[in-house]
């Protein structure tokens, strides 16, 4: 049985691999930082779409480890990926195993891990744009072609909607420190009135 310091080491070097090496970015990209957006997507766009329930444990685990195995096998390139599909799966199980994260996840769950898994990518290559790295609006409008074979949850349809009619990834207005801070001020305001102030 591995160690727990051999499991979480592992796991924090999987975090730190780099993702899109192979093309140049602009922003740090690493495993760590793109399992984190889609643990969040996961959960915002799974709430939107159940009524506000959250997402079962097993969903979580699974989208915040989904990619560790690239520690062992680096971030390779789409075309090799397709071509080691098997064995790049059996590596992606024993990594699961080995770390204690092999979760049993529903047909619905895994298609909300694998939407959100390609919206991520997808934010993150307009981002890129964004900034001037036109070499990633390729990739934008890929996935865009392959949502309408795989059609994706509706949260995650409203969200890729939204970055095309803005033609970027819409920017909140102001700072978002400033936007809880009046949203609480607003809660406040509420609660010794006990009238709403967001209609």
């Amino acid at each position: 049985m591995p160690k727990l310091f051999d499991r979480v080491r592992l796991a924090r070097e999987g975090a730190a691999v780099e993702r899109a090496h192979q093309h140049p970015h602009l922003q740090r990209y690493s495993v760590g930082h793109h399992s984190l957006d889609v643990v969040t997507l996961v959960v915002l766009c799974w709430k939107h779409d159940h009524g506000g329930e959250l997402p079962r444990a097993e969903l979580l685990v699974a989208a915040a480890f989904h990619d560790v195995a690239e520690r062992v096998t680096g971030d390779l390139p789409s075309p090799i990926k397709d071509r080691c599909r098997d064995a790049l799966g059996e590596i992606e199980k024993e990594v699961d195993r080995y770390l204690g994260v092999d979760v049993g996840l529903r047909e619905d769950e895994q298609w909300y891990l694998k939407s959100c898994d390609k919206l991520e990518l997808y934010l993150w290559a307009h981002e890129e744009a964004s900034r001037g790295n036109c070499r990633f609006l390729g990739w934008c409008r890929v996935y865009e072609q392959n949502w309408q074979y795989e059609p994706p949850p509706e949260s995650v349809k409203r969200i890729v909607e939204a970055v095309d009619h803005a033609g970027h990834i819409p920017v909140l207005p102001g700072d978002p420190t400033d936007m809880i801070r009046l949203g609480l001020a607003n809660m406040a305001a509420e609660q010794r009135s006990g009238v709403r102030t967001d209609g």
